[in-house]
């Protein structure tokens, strides 16, 4: 049964859709919208599932869903020309490092770190200040570096 943090994560799979959408459509205020609130709900699930408790799928849900979001929504910002290929690969660097976890570490043991988000909110702050026509080339960077602080984070924690 899904609990009220998994129905808040959720939430984040539709706004990427519409946020991506708006992008695409350079409806930049609506995307604009559609991102602040995916990150309302990741802040909004944490806070749920510290109160009222979380399940190991719920742990799994939240990481699986913030990857969704982040791919759907920077891929549509690449389509649209709003990010280079470069930046691209800056908000991914945490997801490709980390993908070989995904084979290794079983699901249930797999739990979001503090670095892994931080790294997500820096990646909507990026995306937000793309949105709104600044450059960031600083945010960019940070996210590459803050994305593989964190994959070393995992790797360190999982392989002690």
């Amino acid at each position: 049964m899904l609990k009220a943090a998994d129905l808040i994560s959720l939430t984040r799979i539709p706004l990427a859709i519409i946020a991506a959408f708006f992008v695409l459509t350079d409806n930049k205020y609506l995307a604009l919208l559609a991102i602040a609130l995916a990150a309302l709900s990741d802040v909004a699930d944490g806070y749920v599932a510290r109160r009222a408790g979380t399940s190991k799928f719920g742990q799994q849900l939240d990481g699986a869903v913030d990857k969704v979001f982040t791919i759907t929504v920077a891929i549509a910002f690449l389509i649209s020309q709003k990010i280079s290929n470069l930046e691209l690969l800056a908000i991914f660097s945490r997801e490709i490092t980390v993908l070989p976890l995904a084979f290794i570490v079983p699901r249930e043991k797999m739990k979001s770190r503090f670095l892994g988000k931080a790294t997500s909110s820096l990646q909507f702050a990026f995306l937000i200040t793309r949105l709104a026509g600044y450059s960031a080339k600083w945010l960019v960077a940070t996210v590459f570096i803050l994305g593989i602080c964190s994959s070393i984070d995992y790797y360190k924690h999982y392989f002690k």
